[in-house]
């Protein structure tokens, strides 16, 4: 009962992190599905498996541990301010491996830092989902109420995005590595992405670990430091998105765009928002036909974008683009229709 009280009590904070992290992915936006099937590797796969690794982790070394330091508690603090990062980021690391392998090397579908840091921000926030609930009943049970509010508060509101941040690092490696030419960048990038994330998520465990509430404290306000840097580069990432649709459109414009006007809509979120919303009101038919054609367009531009920096099948890019225009003038005719 308590772990059900628990999930209901952070899942429409879960459910809102998942929108920003849906959300920000504003032009080539993944399939809903994957998102989901991301989400759920964190939350099943990423916890369980983080845990048994952990766990072999501080039994292998707990001999070792117990003789440099003579306490049975440093083993508890080592497995918390390092094994579990090392072992948990290597879990959800694993997952972002998964949709590199699949989306990348088989399907040619994840494109760049931005598939990254959704794909990765997506698994670290399944893993938070499990981690809280469990977290949360555990204080409950032990506390009550005030245990079950406070722990809650702390998690999942104050430090709800830290898994889909430190995560974030290792899937952003990985969309660098799509994009970088060099045979040492694509396998460096990975490797400094996910040493970024056990790297952050050991300074968020060591501080509370070693310092008790002051550390607690200073570990709530540097993990805040960590998501301001990770907001800022998500703005950076999507700037360069915007780039790619602007200067690939831009030799469209009285072809597949319509004009000026339409260009700076797709490459601007505030203003195509504010045209989707007015598109919406009008009806449901005109908003989805619209919508289309936004998506076509962008698709095009990114398409366009591989095909001039030659990532991937020549023959198959000129095919995908030909479909678009295609599905883009049957667009057309559809939304000129009364």
């Amino acid at each position: 009962m308590i772990l059900l009280v628990a999930l209901a009590f952070i899942a429409p904070l879960i459910a809102a992190y998942f929108w920003f992290l849906n959300w920000i992915d504003r032009y080539e936006k993944e399939p809903f599905w994957l998102q989901c099937v991301a989400f759920l590797y964190g939350a099943i796969a990423a916890t369980s498996l983080g845990g048994i690794m952990t766990g072999q982790l501080s039994a292998a070394t707990a001999s070792q541990i117990f003789t440099l330091f003579h306490d049975p508690n440093e083993v508890d603090r080592w497995s918390t301010w390092l094994y579990a990062p090392i072992a948990e980021e290597a879990m959800k690391g694993s997952g972002v491996l998964l949709f590199f392998i699949f989306g990348y090397l088989i399907f040619e579908e994840f494109d760049g830092p931005m598939d990254g840091l959704v794909y990765g921000g997506l698994i670290g926030l399944g893993f938070t989902a499990t981690e809280d609930v469990l977290y949360i009943s555990s204080a409950a049970a032990e506390n009550g109420v005030a245990g079950f509010v406070l722990l809650a508060f702390i998690r999942t509101v104050l430090g709800g995005l830290g898994h889909a941040c430190y995560t974030g690092m290792t899937g952003l490696g990985f969309g660098l590595a799509v994009r970088a030419k060099s045979p040492v960048l694509k396998v460096l990038f990975p490797v400094v992405g996910l040493s970024t994330a056990v790297t952050l998520h050991g300074i968020h465990n060591w501080l509370p670990t070693y310092l008790e509430l002051p550390g607690a404290v200073a570990s709530v306000v540097v993990t805040w430091g960590f998501f301001l840097a990770w907001f800022l580069m998500i703005g950076v990432v999507i700037g360069h998105e915007r780039r790619i649709v602007l200067t690939q459109l831009a030799s469209e414009v009285g072809v597949a765009v319509k004009d000026e006007r339409e260009l700076r809509a797709l490459g601007t979120v505030f203003t195509q928002t504010l045209r989707n919303m007015g598109l919406f009101f009008r009806g449901l038919r005109e908003y989805g036909r619209a919508r289309r054609r936004q998506h076509l367009l962008i698709e095009l531009a990114f398409v366009k974008d591989r095909l001039a920096r030659r990532a991937g099948d020549q023959r198959d890019l000129l095919s995908e683009q030909w479909r678009i225009r295609q599905q883009l003038a049957v667009n057309a005719q559809m939304l000129s229709r009364p």
